[in-house]
């Protein structure tokens, strides 16, 4: 909603005419949780250049026409919100099961566990939106896949696109985010048997798998396949996608660091304290400093967009909730 209202009509070239455009916004902030005063006051600001151009169109010549028309498409928006819930059913279902495909099927390759840690942070972003389409900028998914580096990111992104798991929508500029389709793929690997029971083995992000200083995401992939069941290294190799080399230089990480044993062939996940792990490696709460820094570079980005609009930075603060990426799928 942000790029819409800041960059009018043309910032998307899928809405035909201000109309469309207006009743998109007007969807995006009831899902948002604006009150129907907070999205007439923005759209009669005429600093917001989808405003300028609603005024220009319906409102130069008498203002209770434009606040009369602006009201119309609440109400319209309202209704349409109502009758279909920001959270629809089938699109959570399907980012369900795509992030459950994501999490089982190989990510093979020396980028393979980079590649894995941006697709689910992509798919953490459209859960949240409960949409297809998401507006991520290369910083938002540096945090959430817990990478040290935006170069990461983007090379991650080409190949999910090479690999047709991903699709751009808009390109990224240096003001706004790039918007990317989650597409739902046909994928083999959605009926593999890890899926049934994948659930167990889910790591929640921390810090001590971070790349870089941390563990790193190999031994992370190894690790939930052991929360899965016990299982000799080449077995898991050919599930997790990892070369022997890879697969045994992550279990050794993981032997090291005490959160797994060996007996015979057959290796087997320990408890540990991660926090601890974490702090003896110097890993931990750096995810957290990391997001108080991105915290304060949008705080600044949103002083910047509030000034050059004249609107208070706590509205500014309304435009990028994750709800208000709804525009784009359910137009009025």
């Amino acid at each position: 909603m942000q790029r819409l209202l800041v960059g009018g009509l043309g910032a998307y070239g899928h809405y035909p005419s201000t109309s469309e455009a207006v009743q998109a916004v007007a969807l995006s902030a009831v899902n948002a949780g604006w009150g129907e005063t907070d999205f007439l006051e923005v759209m009669s600001n005429p600093r917001f250049t989808l405003a300028a151009e609603a005024i220009a169109k319906r409102g130069d010549a008498d203002h209770g026409k434009l606040t009369s028309w602006l009201a119309r498409s609440w109400i319209k928006a309202t209704d349409y919100a109502e009758a279909h819930p920001a959270h629809d059913p089938a699109t959570v279902i399907t980012l369900e099961r795509l992030e459950a495909a994501g999490r089982a099927r190989p990510w093979p390759g020396r980028t393979g566990s980079s590649d894995r840690a941006v697709y689910l942070a992509l798919l953490e972003k459209a859960q949240r939106a409960s949409a297809m389409d998401v507006d991520c900028s290369e910083r938002e998914l540096e945090q959430l896949a817990l990478l040290g580096s935006r170069n990461t990111v983007r090379a991650a992104l080409k190949r999910l696109d090479d690999q047709r798991l991903i699709s751009p929508v808009r390109a990224g500029t240096e003001r706004w985010g790039a918007t990317w389709r989650i597409e739902d793929v046909s994928d083999p690997h959605l009926s593999h048997p890890e899926i049934e029971v994948c659930g167990a083995g889910l790591e929640a992000a921390h810090d001590l798998w971070r790349n870089g200083a941390g563990l790193g995401k190999s031994p992370q992939r190894v690790y939930e396949r052991l929360l899965v069941e016990p299982a000799i290294a080449e077995d898991m190799a050919a599930s997790v996608g990892l070369s022997k080399r890879t697969m045994d230089r992550a279990l050794e990480r993981l032997k090291v660091f005490g959160l797994a044993e060996k007996s015979g062939r057959v290796w087997r996940p320990l408890a540990a304290d991660k926090d601890a792990l974490a702090r003896d490696i110097g890993v931990l709460g750096k995810s957290a400093a990391q997001a108080a820094r991105h915290r304060r570079e949008r705080e600044a980005h949103n002083r910047l967009l509030a000034a050059q609009t004249q609107m208070p930075a706590s509205w500014v603060d309304k435009l990028v909730t994750p709800q208000s990426q709804r525009q784009r799928r359910y137009r009025v």
